[in-house]
């Protein structure tokens, strides 16, 4: 458990345990008879689709049946949920998401949770997001971005996914370092990339799997990571806690979820094929090359992880609200 999850979820985690029931002992030998579809609510290429495809691979494995990704982006997540939700509750209609929901439902972009949906749990834990900048940048450090924000508000310009975490991320560092960012709306991780490598904005806040070839190369460098302390991946790379700006943001959990009323079968095979393919040494090996940890919490735990982040999460809820009415 890192130090992250620990402050925000621990005790959350530690009251779900306490009341979760015990899952049935069998499944429906007849589930499944066909390909599931696992939904990924972003574009190819980013970190959701990168870690659904390995996850959806190795859960092929572990279920017996193909597991097909189909992505259906747009809204920042906001329309695959909803799809899935819609679902016909049959078990072949899967949710491959992240924390970036919480901000769905505070922005109001969907009007419903994601404990009206039948979670199955959580598959891997993103160690804090990093910020990147572009090789021709004058910064070098998150110190360099608060003294430029401070000698002159605005100066910075921060390339962000509007409505999404990296938002939330973006403020949560200006209330921290009583700064003044410039905030540009550049979309995804291929619109931020394309905006770092082309000068367009001078960082952008990413996860570090995404972006490797780039760092590697040189065309890219970091800034700093957003996690609450240095995570394996990247064990050079400071926080921001250490750079003088005292905020930690919340690792990110990736969970998979059903529509409500799955049988309970369904869910128990999901399930246990769910944490067989989270404790494979394969799945361990693809998930390390981009950064990510293994992580199999129940649905109750996952709920409760999920339930304190909305609480980080909701401080901002009238910044996203009034800069959406503009």
């Amino acid at each position: 458990m890192t130090h992250a999850m620990t402050k925000w979820a621990a005790g959350a985690l530690l009251g779900a345990a306490m009341v979760a029931a015990p899952q049935a002992a069998f499944a429906d030998d007849a589930y499944p008879s066909k390909p599931v579809q696992l939904i990924v609510p972003y574009n190819p290429g980013g970190d959701t689709d990168l870690l659904g495809r390995i996850f959806a691979s190795e859960l092929e494995k572990t279920l017996g049946e193909q597991v097909v990704v189909v992505n259906v982006a747009g809204a920042s997540g906001s329309i695959a949920t909803t799809k899935v939700k819609d679902s016909a509750p049959d078990g072949y209609t899967m949710l491959f998401h992240h924390s970036g929901v919480l901000v769905s439902m505070l922005t109001g972009a969907i009007d419903f949770s994601y404990n009206d949906m039948t979670l199955l749990g959580s598959v891997g834990l993103s160690q804090g997001s990093i910020w990147v900048t572009g090789a021709g940048s004058p910064y070098q450090t998150i110190e360099d971005v608060v003294k430029a924000s401070k000698e002159a508000p605005g100066s910075v310009k921060m390339g962000v996914n509007f409505g999404s975490q990296t938002h939330v991320h973006a403020v949560a560092f200006e209330r921290a370092a009583d700064v003044k960012l410039h905030m540009i709306d550049v979309g995804g991780i291929g619109e931020k990339i394309v905006a770092i490598l082309g000068g367009h904005v001078d960082a952008t806040e990413v996860q570090a799997g995404t972006v490797t070839s780039y760092l590697e190369s040189g065309d890219m460098r970091v800034l700093g990571t957003t996690a609450g302390e240095r995570f394996d991946g990247m064990p050079d790379v400071a926080t921001f806690s250490e750079q003088g700006v005292e905020v930690a943001m919340p690792d990110r959990i990736f969970w998979v979820a059903m529509p409500a009323g799955v049988s309970q079968d369904v869910i128990d095979t999901m399930t246990k094929a769910i944490q067989e393919a989270g404790a494979s040494e394969s799945l361990k090996a693809e998930y390390a090359k981009v950064k990510m940890t293994p992580m199999f919490l129940s649905a109750t735990e996952t709920a409760a992880y999920l339930d304190a982040e909305y609480q980080f999460n909701d401080g901002y809820k009238e910044v996203f609200l009034s800069k959406k009415k503009k």
